[in-house]
């Protein structure tokens, strides 16, 4: 859950990059300029979503007794 978590941020954040790219190197206006800001909106509170719930997930990860069982686990050949 915490790499699809991680995941998904980033994908977000790839497409606010290639959306702002756009913005500057197209010189984009009007109605389209609104719709791509509307996007980069969208996707950073998307990433604010995420950024919640991976410290929730975080927090339960890193327990002690959550480490202890990991430390303590033994790979079966």
């Amino acid at each position: 859950m915490i790499q699809t978590l991680l995941g998904n941020f980033n994908d977000y954040e790839v497409h606010r990059c290639k959306l702002n790219f756009f913005i500057n190197e197209l010189n984009i206006t009007g109605q389209q300029l609104k719709t791509l800001n509307k996007l980069i909106k969208k996707y950073t509170k998307e990433q604010e979503i995420i950024k919640t719930q991976f410290q929730y997930k975080f927090e339960k990860f890193n327990q002690k007794e959550f480490r202890d069982i990991l430390l303590n686990f033994k790979v079966m050949n």
